[in-house]
């Protein structure tokens, strides 16, 4: 196995351990997140549920990149997801340490799909 697929397995399995936890966190904590969510989903009567909905999203994905041989394709909506998230930030609070990371996870994920 060449060190280019031995980097490459364990970027994907960064990325899966990575969008999994929070998924799952948000899946069951959805009140902790409900402080990152844009205002007008945090203010929504289905707030809670968005978020767990959400973290199901990342786990999904998390999960496809780590199983599927889609990798590419999974990459890209992790790479969406991401985008999202960092303009949900800024919109919010601006340049923060969250965002600061959230920008390292888009990065990490984008690799992916090349």
């Amino acid at each position: 196995m060449s060190t280019r697929h031995k980097s490459r397995i364990i970027a994907r399995f960064g990325i899966f351990f990575l969008f999994l936890s929070f998924g799952i966190w948000e899946i069951i904590d959805p009140a902790y997140w409900i402080g990152f969510a844009p205002s007008f989903i945090a203010k929504s009567a289905s707030a809670l549920l968005l978020v767990k909905v959400h973290g199901i999203t990342l786990s999904i994905i998390g999960a496809g990149i780590l199983f599927s041989k889609h990798v590419r394709f999974f990459a890209f909506l992790a790479t969406a997801v991401m985008v999202q998230i960092i303009a949900s930030l800024w919109i919010a609070s601006g340049f923060s340490d969250i965002l600061v990371r959230d920008i390292a996870i888009l990065i990490f994920a984008f690799s992916l799909i090349f």
